[in-house]
């Protein structure tokens, strides 16, 4: 069984790349060629950038409660090209356990007589759900408020995919202080590993082609404020088995993005990372090697 897509087709993407000619339009067919045939929907959309030259694609639910926004703008490369921000929507504070703890296990028994709980801890959940103006009372008179047991608004995580690029500054506005950038590494300089004639010459070399370095990934890293980077579309002159030289390249784009060295990591086939809360401290590279 096929899955169901829709496709949403965006419109007026620019061609940034200067030295570049832009590519010859599309041919379009006449009349509507979807065919459910490859699982296909109705329902897509032709979406035109907005004032600030990004476009809207989608809101939809996610999770128990809360919802993601998909947004794009373009970046530079050789042909019309665009990165993705994926970004949550605010969220309830996290739970005070520290302080309601306590409170429950004074009314322990009281609470196994009044309100048939047998484990304090199972009265959690309810005080999770009070609002900031909401109050629950235990049996001896305690008053667990909202505002005090749950702590303030969380903001959402935020990842920024960008596609091929030399240059993704046009994304700095919707990908600004994301979680997660993930960017490509196309060429690296590894002297170590026999290369020569220099950084800036394979920089040049690399942006004239509309792809990028890992310096030029960890620099983008840190005008946007990223807290971690994801390195992807190698060059075939990298095996990912080779493990040195994938971290001499995360090294080195680790060292530009002013990043500790867990929050960079070069991506492997099967590769499975976590995406931590924002207010969660956590490095991001597995506990395995790369």
């Amino acid at each position: 069984m096929l899955p169901r897509f829709v496709v949403h087709e965006l419109h007026d993407i620019p061609n940034l790349h200067s030295s570049r000619p832009p590519p010859p339009p599309l041919a379009v067919a006449p009349g509507d060629v979807r065919s459910s045939d490859a699982g296909e929907q109705p329902g897509g959309l032709d979406l035109s950038p907005g004032p600030d030259r990004c476009w809207e694609l989608l809101t939809a639910a996610f999770g128990e409660s809360g919802s993601v926004t998909v947004r794009a703008a373009p970046v530079r490369h050789t042909v019309p090209t665009v990165g993705y921000v994926v970004e949550e929507a605010s969220k309830r504070g996290r739970l005070k356990p520290e302080l309601v703890l306590p409170l429950l296990q004074r009314n322990k028994q009281a609470l196994a007589d009044e309100w048939g709980v047998r484990d304090p801890r199972s009265v959690l959940k309810k005080v999770a759900a009070l609002g900031a103006e909401e109050e629950l009372v235990l049996p001896d008179g305690a008053v667990i408020r909202g505002s005090d047991a749950v702590g303030g608004t969380r903001r959402g995580r935020k990842i920024a995919v960008l596609g091929d690029c030399c240059d993704a500054s046009p994304c700095s506005g919707i990908a600004a202080g994301c979680d997660l950038l993930v960017h490509e590494a196309t060429n690296a300089y590894l002297p170590q590993y026999g290369d020569s004639g220099g950084l800036a010459r394979l920089q040049r070399e690399t942006a004239a082609h509309g792809h990028s370095t890992p310096q030029m990934a960890g620099a983008v890293a840190r005008r946007f404020g990223a807290r971690a980077l994801l390195l992807t579309h190698f060059s075939q002159r990298y095996p990912p088995d080779a493990v040195g030289m994938m971290r001499a390249i995360a090294a080195a784009a680790a060292a530009e993005a002013e990043l500790p060295p867990e929050q960079v990591v070069a991506a492997r086939d099967t590769l499975v990372l976590p995406i931590w809360q924002p207010d969660r401290t956590k490095a991001m590279r597995p506990a395995s090697p790369p």
